[in-house]
């Protein structure tokens, strides 16, 4: 089956967007400003519901978001979207390639909803450790 975006990583390997779930971060922010602390806990969540709720793909690699003073707050915030995203490639990462494929959940912020993906963010998952960070699974 071929999906709607094919990433070429600097190591080589292709990956394939299985899925992609996107959120406002501060969705259920009605009154106030973002705080370290909620931010914090905005981060924790996403990698939570990523790794327990949505995908069984191991453990979900966080791409550090830059957090600063955004437009409409006055206080350090997060970018205004939360994208999960499952990969997968067609390629096992245990060496033994037959009847194997490999995933892996990634949890980025950027300023707009995806797709497209913001290119700062493009690059950091194309220089993903896929070998290290994805997770076998037989098909």
């Amino acid at each position: 089956m071929k999906y709607g975006l094919d990433l070429k990583l600097d190591s080589g390997r292709v990956i394939h967007l299985y899925q992609l779930f996107q959120s406002p971060t501060y969705a259920g922010l009605l009154e106030g400003q973002p705080s370290a602390s909620l931010n914090k806990e905005i981060i924790e969540e996403a990698m939570r519901h990523v790794g327990e709720k949505l995908w069984n793909a191991g453990t979900p690699y966080l791409i550090e978001p830059v957090i600063q003073v955004r437009a409409g707050y006055s206080t350090p915030s997060l970018p205004p979207a939360v994208c999960l995203a499952n990969f997968e490639c067609f390629q096992g990462v245990s060496g033994t390639d037959d009847g194997y494929m490999s995933s892996l959940s990634l949890v980025w912020f950027q300023d707009d909803f995806a797709l497209p993906i913001d290119p700062l963010i493009l690059d950091m998952i194309k220089a993903v450790d896929w070998e290290s960070l994805a997770r076998d699974w037989e098909c």
